[in-house]
């Protein structure tokens, strides 16, 4: 048993990746007479589970580059299988006819897809849930650079100043809407 894996955030963790699946499920399903909107809450709190496991691992690692190495073969492996998959069933279902018409630059998506970047190169997700993928890379890079400049207990304060720039963003866009109504 693993004195430091605390297994309250796996379960927490499983509970809300079956909220999002939920989600996926009821939301795009206008038959369905189940729905589950509530469950999009669910991705913040995988997103704030995950920051706060990620950042008991740095104290693991001994290096920024064990740190990459470790996110890259815990990530790729599974991504690619996934795309894979996706890849396969749209393939299958073009040739079915059924769904979707898959376009001439299909191959060119995958390719991109596989690199986990599509989002920085503009061009789509070959599934919609892939999304999440350009923030977490974007928060791995924030990690990485406080490894490399050995400034891990920094992340804290570092990491407080940008919520409250982010509630302050939030606030002035919202006190602006308002504005923009009258």
């Amino acid at each position: 048993m693993n004195p430091t894996r605390y297994h309250e955030l796996d379960a927490l963790r499983g509970i809300t990746a079956i909220m999002i699946v939920a989600v996926h499920f009821s939301v795009n399903n206008s038959n369905n007479a189940f729905s589950f909107h509530i469950g999009f809450i669910a991705v913040d709190l995988f997103f704030i589970i995950s920051g706060f496991v990620i950042l008991l691992t740095i104290e693991k690692n001994k290096t920024w580059q064990y740190f990459l190495l470790n996110r890259f073969s815990r990530l790729y492996p599974a991504y690619w299988i996934c795309v894979l998959m996706t890849t396969i069933a749209i393939f299958l279902a073009q040739r079915w006819n059924i769904f979707i018409n898959v376009e001439a630059n299909f191959m060119k998506q995958v390719l991109a897809n596989l690199t986990m970047l599509q989002n920085y190169l503009q061009i789509d997700n070959i599934d919609g849930s892939y999304w999440t993928l350009a923030i977490e890379l974007q928060f791995y890079l924030f990690i990485l650079l406080f490894l490399i400049f050995k400034k891990t207990q920094l992340i804290e304060l570092i990491g407080g100043f940008c919520l409250l720039l982010a509630f302050l963003n939030k606030f002035l866009i919202d006190l602006n809407s308002i504005n923009n109504l009258d």
